[in-house]
C-alpha cells in the first residue's frame, strides 16, 4: 500500500517543526513508566491529564494516512484504546503523533468518524520546550527510532 502523508493532504500538521519521522523518538508503552522516572529526575512532568487535541502541535512533518484511518476504524467501532502521549510545555508532541492525529483528524474532518465531539487525549506534559525535550529524550536508554 502506498504511503500517503496526512500532513501534505490536510492542514492537520500546520505549524509543525519539520522534523522527519525517522528523527522522532518513540517510547514503547512498556517502558513509559521508566521514561517518566527518567524525566522526573531533572524536570517536572504532569500527572496524566486530558488535553484538547486542538491545542497540540505536530513536531514531525509526516503522518501516515493509512495508520490514522486504521485507528479511526477501530475508534468508530469503539475498539480503540488510545495510550497517553507525551507533550512539551510549548504543546508540541514528543511521542504519540498518530494517536493524536487520529482524534484531531476526526475533529477537523468529522466525515471521517462516526463520533462527533470535541476530542481530548490523555497526555503527560513535560516542563521543557520541545527542542530541549528531544535532546534529553535521545539520551534515554530505551528510546527507539524508526528505521
Amino acid at each position: 500500500m502506498k504511503h500517503i502523508n496526512l500532513c501534505k493532504k490536510t492542514k492537520i500538521c500546520k505549524g509543525n517543526l519539520g522534523y522527519h519521522r525517522k528523527k522522532m523518538p518513540q517510547i514503547n508503552e512498556d517502558v513509559m513508566g521508566d521514561y517518566i522516572k527518567y524525566i522526573k529526575k531533572t524536570n517536572k512532568i504532569s500527572k496524566k491529564k486530558k488535553i484538547p487535541v486542538n491545542i497540540l502541535k505536530s513536531t514531525q512533518n509526516q503522518l501516515s494516512l493509512n495508520v490514522v484511518r486504521k485507528k479511526q476504524a477501530k475508534l468508530n467501532k469503539r475498539k480503540l484504546k488510545i495510550s497517553p502521549i507525551i507533550i512539551s510545555n510549548d504543546n508540541y508532541i514528543l511521542d504519540g503523533h498518530h494517536r493524536w492525529a487520529t482524534l484531531r483528524d476526526c475533529e477537523m474532518y468529522p466525515q471521517n468518524c462516526s463520533i462527533k465531539k470535541k476530542f481530548k487525549i490523555d497526555a503527560y506534559k513535560v516542563d521543557m520546550p520541545i527542542k530541549k525535550l528531544l535532546k534529553k529524550t535521545a539520551k534515554f536508554k530505551y528510546v527507539n527510532y524508526e528505521k
